[in-house]
């Protein structure tokens, strides 16, 4: 579950990042939410490099998906898994795949 990946993740920042991205996608039912780098570190007090290797991790463990957009942004999906899921009417919620099938890490 979710919860569990939040107290599993080895980076404070990750965890924070990840609990952020939650609040900001499925706290709101939207299954993204675009942001920079910059947004979210500014939104949790942190450096954009600290945001950049807790995405990286994150990414790696398979919890999140992230796509360039223009302007140097990035569309954040939060992956669940599918017991989090009770119901989902309104088609929000991506389910986790395995590891190796998990996109890699932006380039900043």
């Amino acid at each position: 579950s979710i919860s569990t990946r939040l107290r599993q993740l080895t980076g404070k920042t990750a965890g924070e990042l990840l609990r952020l991205l939650c609040e900001l996608t499925i706290g709101f039912r939207r299954s993204t939410v675009e942001r920079s780098y910059r947004q979210l570190g500014e939104m949790l007090g942190k450096s954009v490099e600290t945001i950049a290797r807790a995405a990286k991790l994150l990414l790696r463990s398979g919890d999140v998906v992230v796509d360039a957009r223009p302007g140097r942004s990035y569309r954040w999906s939060v992956l669940l898994e599918e017991s989090d899921i009770r119901a989902d009417p309104g088609r929000i919620c991506l389910v986790r795949s395995a590891p190796e099938k998990v996109a890699t890490a932006p380039a900043d």
